[in-house]
């Protein structure tokens, strides 16, 4: 695993960490602004389109500023980096592929789980909800191809 040949990155995962990427740079200044004006109402948005248990989009921006922001940066990094950390791998439920694969498999079905919510939680709809939807089936689909699998193989 050590050898260039086998830490060679395949094409697919640069699609993935260009999408993890482009997916954090949306949602961090969206999110900040959330959690900074909680009402929406610097975005032109407006509180009567929560649905419960939502009155404020404080929790949808600390969820857009970690969970699609931070952690989407953090998935790239670590897809690039490989840190080879023992506490992560025993948490790691694919015990035949690296961490970081799995990280960014989550990261995946989390951006899908996130719009699914999204969709049923706020009745405004916009083209970036299947687009974003669209990113996160690809990061999961992507991370399964077979020369994918095989560069985070252990």
């Amino acid at each position: 695993m050590t050898t260039n040949a086998v830490r060679r990155r395949p094409w697919s995962v640069w699609v993935v960490v260009a999408l993890m990427i482009i997916l954090a740079l949306g949602a961090l200044p969206v999110g900040w602004s959330m959690v900074t004006d909680p009402s929406g109402a610097g975005m032109g948005m407006s509180t009567d389109w929560l649905k419960p248990p939502f009155e404020s989009y404080f929790l949808p921006g600390i969820f857009l500023l970690l969970g699609m922001g931070a952690a989407n940066l953090f998935a790239a990094a670590l897809l690039l980096l490989r840190p080879q950390w023992g506490w992560a791998e025993r948490l790691n439920p694919f015990n035949s592929q690296e961490w970081p694969w799995t990280l960014a498999m989550a990261m995946g079905v989390f951006v899908m789980v996130w719009i699914a919510v999204q969709v049923v939680s706020v009745t405004l709809y916009s083209f970036l909800q299947p687009a974003v939807f669209i990113a996160g089936l690809l990061i999961f689909t992507l991370m399964w191809l077979p020369t994918t699998r095989r560069a985070y193989a252990v």
